[in-house]
């Protein structure tokens, strides 16, 4: 145990101390806005002017993983943010280009399903739904096991905000999102139905491992 709390203790002290060394750097994530990496991110940033105030953040946001990946190989972005959730997150722990310098525990926001205001869900007919493949299997427990497998034609999404976009732009009839985008399309006539949650989860952040002095 005293060994383990070392080594995470070794990764924060190397990731502040190279913090203070640089006068800006650049982290991207999945975007667009609203996406629970966007809030994961925006909470590392606020930890992070705890102790440093002399670093200024560029928040780069792109429409999907492989896109980040791309940044961080090229050397267009400073660090990459992952979700553990993310179903190729192994691509970056197995790079040999890239190196995992900071690991923590994020609550997501709240995830819900959501449809159009007034609407009349009819579990018994196909619904067309749109979500991002880590949540792809959680419609059951969102719905209270009204939404049945057999009865649902997913469409996959990047985001929880590019779901969203799907509901708002007619091609599905109901979202899995979470609490955040929603606020941001909130006026635009929607609603949650049935039950929300969130999920604790760990995020890594990846730098390239040329950029590095310290290995642990």
């Amino acid at each position: 145990m005293i060994e383990m709390l070392t080594s995470i203790n070794r990764q924060y002290d190397y990731f502040l101390n190279d913090l203070k060394q640089r006068k800006k750097i650049s982290i991207g994530t999945l975007g667009p806005a609203g996406t629970s990496s966007e809030q994961a991110l925006k909470y590392l940033i606020t930890n992070i002017r705890k102790h440093t105030d002399e670093t200024e953040f560029e928040i780069i946001l792109k429409n999907n993983f492989s896109q980040i990946f791309d940044d961080l190989e090229k050397g267009f972005i400073s660090y990459a943010l992952i979700p553990s959730a993310y179903e190729r997150i192994t691509d970056f722990f197995w790079n040999n280009n890239f190196e995992n310098n900071l690991n923590f525990i994020f609550t997501t926001p709240e995830y819900g399903i959501v449809c159009r205001e007034g609407q009349l869900i009819d579990p018994s007919r196909k619904l067309k739904i749109a979500c991002c493949s880590p949540v792809q299997n959680i419609i059951g427990s969102l719905s209270n096991g009204e939404l049945k497998e057999h009865n649902v034609i997913k469409i996959l999404t990047s985001s929880t905000t590019e779901a969203l976009l799907c509901l708002l732009n007619g091609m599905a009839d109901l979202a899995i999102t979470n609490q955040t985008s929603f606020d941001l399309y909130k006026d635009r006539g929607i609603q949650f139905v049935y039950k929300k949650y969130s999920a604790r989860i760990v995020w890594s952040l990846f730098k390239q491992k040329e950029l590095l002095e310290v290995h642990y």
